[in-house]
């Protein structure tokens, strides 16, 4: 059986059940995002020192080619010609 909550027939708390799940829910989520933010804030504090002390940067392939390290593994056009 359905409840249908009309303007002036029903209020909203007569129209909330006792849905004890929903503070589980609650209680997860925020966990979760706490987990992410924990996680978030770790990473950039790292790259941050990384960052301070110099650290040259790890190859990427979709880096300038200038800057691309012979050997990466990354695949060049230069590297195809020969």
């Amino acid at each position: 059986m359905t409840v249908k909550i009309a303007y002036g027939f029903m209020r909203t708390p007569e129209a909330a059940g006792e849905n004890s799940g929903l503070w589980w829910l609650l209680g997860t989520t925020a966990v979760v995002y706490t987990l992410m933010t924990i996680g978030a804030v770790v990473v950039l504090r790292s790259m941050a020192r990384r960052w301070r002390s110099g650290e040259v940067d790890l190859p990427s392939p979709y880096g300038p080619e200038a800057q691309r390290p012979q050997g990466s593994g990354a695949w060049a056009p230069e590297e195809a010609k020969q």
